[in-house]
């Protein structure tokens, strides 16, 4: 049965036009289409339900199918596909997604035949970055496969994220159908076990092993056969895999418990590009203290309260020795990598500045983003998960205050620089003002053209940017109206920064197939600065205080300082080695932070260029407080507070 259309015949929902058919299979039909209202293309998806189910059934999934298909548009990632709205035509319900342009890791199999180890490694390594995200935030795909993974220039994008389980119970439906894609389905989901983030993994290595070989691991026409030997044999070890062989065979153990962890997979990976950031290894401190901050100390993973991070050299970028050159360098050295341990080179002076980790703010529900500290540093804003705002007391490390009027999940807020607003966006279309002080809302902001993720203040709180599938919109905070809005046909905006004096508004865009760095006027409207011929896609941006430069963070993990008078790029300061989440600037301009996807926070000394530390743990979103010695990082129910001494 066909979509369903209005009476023109052209547009679903009065809004977006069906262009052409590219693609069908068991889940459902898909389009290149065209939002008429946005003037952008779209990708749309008719969901497909088993035949011959009862219309009261059908009914109940269509409703599952907007729940998943909103719960899925919470995802922020370029390595995943956004979602921009949900339909219930009538006959199935319809996803309109951002449209890629690029071809599937499926089509570029079978035209090109086996894939380079190395290029399947880097593919790998950002469909673990956006499986991680997804995960995260309790979604998992269910049906991940070479077919659901889109190469757009240098993304990797994974789509389809939950659509497998909208078409029924995400095993077997009533009508006995097996949901899923063999050939890449864990074991235990053929089994009809509890679906985990461990299936995710399974299909995650199923994919690669079929880059590289040419074929999947389990494989042919007839199903029965296939799900025989998923559930029965070993898969055939690879014989194209080089140094992907180790990463294959952990993320295809069939045992759950034994498989491999994502953070697992991500040191297989390091490993099997023979890379990895690393400083030289030398003598190690056991016992840091304050004092002596001559002397080598190490950086220890996983700190508890009241732990010591000295500053950290830059990282030396070299190949591994093998397995064997490093047990003859010592028990003790291997020791210490095994307990995540970074080894600091003797002689070297660590430079002032030292940052103690206090205790962690535990936060169940919150997923790492985002924070806001209040200007005078006392207060930190965080969302709980669902339709609440969290004022946590930060020398307490208590709540003092819940924050209620929205109706659904908060995505996005910001404190005006004044301290005397709280601004807070949601999933419900609505942007809140908050009194702070009061903790009452004004009458919310209602007029906005898609889903806002982020939002921040001009320096003089008379304008709040809001921002995400539909632009940027500009409001004029007195008279709680939008002004104007930014918008140049692009599919998203990650973030966005203003300048101090705000003027000026930089922003990352989602353009095709790389996200662009823009700076606009915010007076007139008018582009003044375009950073899309940048190689490396930014996805997150900073203005430095005095508004002379810009930072970007990217998807490679390179983090690059930029000239705004002339849009050069200035200095490239280091890499996380994979993407990176979040950068901040200190109030007074001469550090910036930045959060990656390897567990780090990093600190760079803007004047030399050099790494000042490295703090350790997952972060998705990192603030600096005013005064400029407590730092804030937040990812998956906690926010972890550090302070310079």
């Amino acid at each position: 049965m066909p979509i369903v259309r209005d009476e023109d015949g052209d547009l679903l929902a009065g809004r977006y036009r069906l262009v052409e058919q590219i693609g069908a299979g068991g889940m459902g039909r898909v389009w290149r289409g065209h939002d008429e209202t946005l003037e952008r293309d779209v990708a749309i998806k008719e969901i497909l339900f088993p035949p011959g189910i009862e219309p009261a059934q059908r009914d109940v999934l269509t409703q599952r199918a907007m729940r998943e298909a909103r719960s899925a548009a919470r995802l922020n990632h370029p390595g995943i596909v956004t979602v921009h709205d949900v339909i219930d035509s009538g006959t199935a319900p319809v996803i309109v997604m951002e449209y890629v342009r690029g071809r599937s890791l499926a089509q570029v199999i079978a035209e090109e035949g086996r894939l380079d180890p190395l290029r399947v490694a880097a593919i790998g390594a950002m469909m673990l970055e956006a499986l991680q995200e997804a995960h995260a935030a309790e979604i998992i795909h269910r049906d991940l496969k070479p077919a659901n993974v889109l190469l757009a220039g240098k993304r990797t994008v994974i789509t389809d994220f939950g659509i497998a389980s909208l078409a029924g119970d995400a095993t077997l439906t009533a009508s006995g159908m097996l949901i899923g894609t063999p050939s890449y389905m864990a074991p235990e989901q053929a089994r009809g076990k509890r679906i985990t983030p461990a299936c995710d993994l399974w299909s995650l290595g199923a994919t690669l092993y079929a880059a590289v070989e040419g074929r999947a691991p389990y494989s042919g026409t007839d199903v029965i056969a296939v799900l025989s030997a998923l559930l029965s044999d070993e898969p055939e070890p690879p014989h194209h895999a080089g140094p992907l062989a180790p990463l294959l065979a952990g993320l295809l153990r069939k045992d759950p418990a034994e498989r491999f962890t994502a953070e697992e997979a991500a040191r297989s990976l390091a490993g099997a590009t023979g890379e990895i950031s690393l400083p030289p290894a030398s003598a190690v401190r056991h016992e840091p203290t304050l004092a002596d901050p001559d002397r080598t100390v190490a950086v220890v993973r996983d700190e508890p309260p009241g732990t010591v991070v000295d500053p950290a050299p830059p990282a030396v970028r070299r190949r591994l020795p093998g397995r064997r050159a490093i047990v003859v360098g010592g028990l003790g050295t291997l020791a210490l990598i095994a307990a995540g341990v970074t080894l600091l080179p003797r002689g070297m002076d660590p430079e002032p500045g030292r940052w103690v980790r206090g205790k962690p703010l535990l936060a169940p529900g919150f997923e790492g983003r985002p924070v806001a500290f209040s200007p005078d540093g006392g207060t930190l804003a965080l969302p709980d998960g669902a339709h609440r705002v969290q004022l946590w007391d930060v020398a307490k490390g208590a709540v003092t205050t819940t924050l209620t009027g929205h109706t659904d999940r908060v995505l996005a807020l910001a404190f005006a620089p004044d301290r005397s607003t709280l601004a807070t966006v949601s999933e419900d279309s609505s942007v809140r003002l908050w009194e702070v002080g009061t903790n009452k809302s004004t009458t919310p902001l209602t007029e906005l053209n898609g889903v806002e993720r982020t939002a921040v203040f001009s320096a003089d709180c008379k304008t709040l940017a809001t921002a995400g599938s539909g632009g940027v919109m500009i409001w004029d905070v007195t008279e709680g109206k939008n002004t104007f809005t930014l918008w140049d046909g692009s599919t998203f905006v990650y973030d966005m920064s203003f300048s101090s004096d705000g003027h000026a508004l930089a922003t990352t865009w989602s353009l095709e197939a790389a996200p662009a760095v823009r700076l606009w006027d915010v007076t007139s409207g008018t582009e003044t600065l375009d950073l899309t011929g940048d190689n490396s896609p930014a996805v997150t941006v900073a203005f430095s205080p005095d508004g002379t430069s810009l930072a970007t963070g990217s998807t490679d993990g390179s983090v690059r300082l930029w000239e705004v008078s002339t849009g050069k790029n200035t200095a490239t300061l280091g890499s996380h080695g994979r993407s990176v989440n979040d950068v901040a600037f200190s109030p007074d301009g001469t550090t910036l932070a930045s959060a990656g996807a390897d567990g780090t926070v990093r600190l760079w000394d803007i004047a030399t260029g050099r790494s000042a530390a490295v703090l350790r743990g997952p972060a998705r979103t990192v603030v600096f407080a005013r005064d400029g010695r407590t730092l804030a990082a937040g990812m998956g129910g906690e926010v972890r507070l550090w302070r310079a001494t």
